[in-house]
């Protein structure tokens, strides 16, 4: 079955979809970042619908590095002040 049509993932499928390690995958989940997953005892899975919102979340725009903003969008500056705490 096309992983399209599944509604979950093991960890190995999981980390070649998003091109990284499943041990870039096990670092994320101990440290509480990453996709959201599934656990089932010792069984971990990702939905592909979860996968997909997260891909989605880290897109940058080619737009938002124009100028060198690296991504900070004008929210970003307003509520840092130039020794990097907060207004």
């Amino acid at each position: 079955m096309p992983i399209q049509e599944q509604l979950a993932v093991n960890e190995s499928e999981a980390a070649r979809l998003l091109g990284v390690s499943a041990a870039a995958l096990r670092k994320w989940r101990s440290e509480s970042r990453g996709p959201r997953f599934l656990k089932f005892a010792r069984c971990v899975r990702y939905l592909v619908s979860d996968l997909s919102a997260w891909i989605a979340l880290h897109t940058v725009s080619t737009e938002a590095h124009a100028g060198g903003q690296k991504g900070r969008t004008p929210e970003d500056h307003s509520s840092t002040n130039t020794e990097g705490g907060t207004r």
